[in-house]
């Protein structure tokens, strides 16, 4: 898990640059693990991903299912679904939304959206989309993922989230202990998933502060632009 991680930061954060924007705490928190320098982190809040700055009040009802798959040339074997993995996994959702009377709807990874057809012949007791995650973030009241950035467009979003990690290979990021207002599972076994579920779809308040920064991410993308112009004219 940690050396899938730095191999990951190594291809993606560049260490001399002069700034490494971090829009989550989640984000923040991976680049002090590895030691990164404080001062060179940029908080920015989100400035990419889907979001909904409103308070959760309207009922939804669906259960998005949203994970990265690539083709099997193209795959770093830790941190993604195999195919054969996730093809299980649709089976074990399959089961657990005819038997508990859910409504999981799957966001087909781009990798595999020309199988759309086949998946809802095939998995009779689950819903398919290749629509934007946006989309389907509006109408599902928990995410459930396993390495994916649809984690953080979740989060942003204000839709909890359960880390579905069936082979206990990889965890995306430690939860703390569970309360009341938890925004962020961890699960391995299909009790304790089914559980999770459960919880989220009674909360009543969420604390979703834990794992990110407030903020609209147009007003985040000017203060960011804003700081950095000062840093070079400083610079200069």
């Amino acid at each position: 898990d940690s050396i899938y991680k730095k191999i990951i930061l190594d291809s993606v954060v560049d260490v001399n640059s002069d700034f490494i924007a971090a829009q989550s705490k989640l984000a923040t928190k991976g680049l002090l693990h590895f030691k990164i320098k404080k001062n060179k982190i940029l908080n920015t809040g989100n400035i990419l991903f889907s979001e909904n700055n409103d308070a959760v009040l309207k009922k939804k009802t669906k259960i998005l299912y949203a994970v990265t798959n690539k083709n099997f040339f193209n795959i770093q074997f830790c941190g993604v679904e195999q195919y054969y993995e996730f093809f299980s996994n649709l089976m074990f959702l399959d089961s657990i939304a005819k038997n508990n009377d859910l409504e999981i709807l799957v966001q087909i990874h781009p990798s595999y959206q020309n199988l759309k057809t086949n998946l809802i012949q095939t998995f009779k007791n689950l819903s398919f989309s290749c629509d934007n995650i946006r989309i389907n973030l509006k109408k599902s009241f928990v995410a459930v993922s396993f390495s994916s950035s649809a984690i953080e467009d979740s989060l942003f979003s204000k839709v909890p989230v359960i880390l579905l990690d069936r082979w206990k290979r990889y965890l995306h990021f430690k939860p703390k202990k569970s309360s009341k207002e938890s925004v962020l599972y961890y699960t391995n076994k299909k009790s304790e998933f089914v559980n999770a579920i459960n919880k989220v779809k009674k909360m009543k308040k969420y604390n979703f502060s834990e794992y990110i920064f407030e903020g609209k991410s147009n007003t985040n993308i000017e203060r960011v632009f804003n700081k950095i112009l000062k840093f070079e004219k400083n610079y200069v």
